[in-house]
């Protein structure tokens, strides 16, 4: 067990042939505890999965954290900044088993930040900011900010793989996130992954050349009080003719939504809050507030193929969309 006090840094560290730049565990408990101020939080910041001279080091993983073979690790009052891994999980890498546990003691004064996380490897590089795979992983968030991370490939803010893998967000804001591929804030990439989310919002990112530019999912959602808002899939109309999901991008996947705001998204084919297909199933409804979708767009290239559904866009027989 490795406990830190309020203040200290894990910073400037390298692992230059292998992975976690700044921490490794493997099948250990690592608590971690700073306290509710900027100056007392921890910083895991700076470290670097890789050599960061090198161009060779392409499947180095967890830039900032790396926590594999059921370890056990809990953060609080903690940011995880500007660190950098070649192939996933640029800030945290969570796997085999792993459980991850990310909150804040008073949130009202501090919140735990996930951000500025980045990825060298231009080909496949997912999950700039967090990356959680495999089965019986569990990730579980609380009263975090996951903020302008990048990835050159999929899930700038977080990616989720692998069947029986599980995240559980409250309370999280993720904002400015940008991918160069799909899911700019979010990809649930598994069809039996699974993400829970609570009073969750997701804004301003961006899927710069492909679709879904707040989520893209493939797997199982459930959420409640969720704001998914100007959020955007591609760069320009010219360059990105068929980008579609500005706000949701459900390509197979299950999403069922109580109490959601999608608002001023904008995708540059179809789709503008919402795109729908391959028999994905999409609910929503109303308990406490009443669900709305509005303000979203489509942009319109000249080709009558494009440019439609603002709000929704659906498509192929077996997809459903229940709005109640």
């Amino acid at each position: 067990t490795q406990t830190t006090d309020d203040g200290a840094q894990i910073r400037n560290n390298f692992a230059d042939t292998a992975h976690g730049g700044g921490f490794w565990n493997s099948g250990g408990t690592v608590n971690i505890t700073g306290s509710d101020s900027a100056a007392g939080a921890v910083d895991i910041t700076h470290n670097w999965a890789g050599d960061p001279t090198g161009t060779s080091n392409s499947d180095l993983r967890g830039g900032g954290f790396w926590n594999i073979d059921t370890g056990t690790t809990n953060l609080t009052d903690v940011r995880i900044e500007n660190n950098i891994a070649h192939r996933h999980g640029g800030g945290f890498y969570n796997s085999g088993g792993g459980t991850v546990t990310i909150d804040s003691s008073n949130a009202a004064n501090f919140k735990s930040t996930i951000s500025n996380n980045t990825l060298k490897d231009t080909g496949d590089g997912d999950g700039g900011g967090f990356y959680s795979t495999s089965n019986n992983t569990t990730t579980t968030l609380t009263d975090v900010v996951i903020d302008s991370n990048a990835a050159t490939d999929e899930g700038a803010g977080f990616y989720v793989s692998s069947n029986g893998s599980l995240v559980d967000l409250t309370r999280v804001d993720s904002p400015n996130n940008m991918s160069q591929d799909s899911g700019g804030g979010f990809y649930n990439a598994s069809n039996l992954s699974i993400v829970q989310m609570s009073d969750v919002l997701i804004d301003n990112n961006r899927a710069a050349t492909e679709h879904g530019g707040g989520f893209r999912n493939n797997g199982i959602i459930t959420g409640n009080l969720v704001t998914i808002s100007n959020n955007k899939a591609g760069d320009s109309v010219a360059s990105n003719q068929h980008r579609v999901g500005g706000g949701i991008y459900n390509p197979t996947g299950n999403i069922t939504l109580e109490d959601v705001t999608i608002v001023n998204n904008e995708a540059k084919s179809r789709g503008g809050g919402i795109f729908n297909s391959g028999g994905g199933i999409i609910t929503i409804t109303s308990n406490t507030i009443r669900s709305s979708i509005s303000g979203n767009v489509t942009l319109f290239d000249g080709d009558s193929s494009r440019g439609n559904g603002g709000g929704i866009y659906q498509e192929t027989a077996a997809s459903t969309i229940n709005l109640t």
